[in-house]
């Protein structure tokens, strides 16, 4: 099934209105922008990495060991596919977004026409601080606990982009072979990065496709 690659993908059918795609590598700030873009569009928002935490917690584990157990163990794919096919059945609900990391890439697999596929990406000291902030905690860049979660939030990139290499053969590395459109998050706070993805939807034409 997951194999199965597909040239020509149709437009999406005018009756099921929005179907955007917003993925991002963890604590880029994907998930907070997709929920905005949720609330200003009034559109059902699913969420990959919210299956594979609880999968995670089921497991007695947070994400970061779910991540590692899934290249020790070989059931990457696995996961990756119970995933996204609850995702896959939700791409064709009227007016949705999608939070997930290689959904945009694997839309044309499956011939799921997007109104747009959306990549935040920011560096990784950048996403180390938002991961504090999240946290609601104040952390010293130089202390041993930046460092810590700097270097967890480096190997679960690492272990994602081998874990997508071999489930989709996707180049997570290069999102813009995957998406419309591709933002450096890092210099802008969540209402910057929002006023922008608006501005680059309407500059594209995205929404007027509808």
């Amino acid at each position: 099934m997951f194999g199965m690659i597909v040239k020509a993908v149709p437009k999406r059918p005018k009756e099921l209105g929005l179907l955007i795609v917003v993925g991002g590598p963890g604590a880029s700030g994907s998930s907070t922008i997709s929920k905005m873009l949720a609330a200003k569009f009034n559109l059902r928002r699913y969420y990959s990495g919210g299956l594979m935490r609880q999968y995670g917690a089921d497991m007695g584990m947070d994400i970061h060991q779910f991540t590692k157990y899934l290249e020790e163990s070989g059931r990457g794919k696995e996961f990756d596919h119970k995933v996204d096919s609850s995702l896959l059945k939700h791409a064709f609900e009227k007016d949705v977004i999608i939070d997930a990391k290689v959904f945009a890439a694997i839309c044309p697999k499956f011939q799921i026409p997007a109104t747009v596929r959306i990549w935040l990406d920011s560096d990784l000291d950048t996403r180390t601080k938002r991961s504090f902030m999240k946290k609601g905690i104040d952390v010293d860049v130089n202390s041993q606990e930046y460092k810590d979660e700097r270097a967890k939030l480096k190997e679960r990139y690492d272990l994602d982009s081998r874990r997508f290499k071999e489930s989709y053969g996707i180049d997570y590395t290069n999102p813009k072979l995957y998406n419309d459109i591709v933002i450096d998050t890092s210099k802008l706070n969540e209402a910057n990065t929002l006023n922008l993805v608006l501005k680059l939807l309407e500059d594209g034409g995205y929404l007027k496709q509808q």
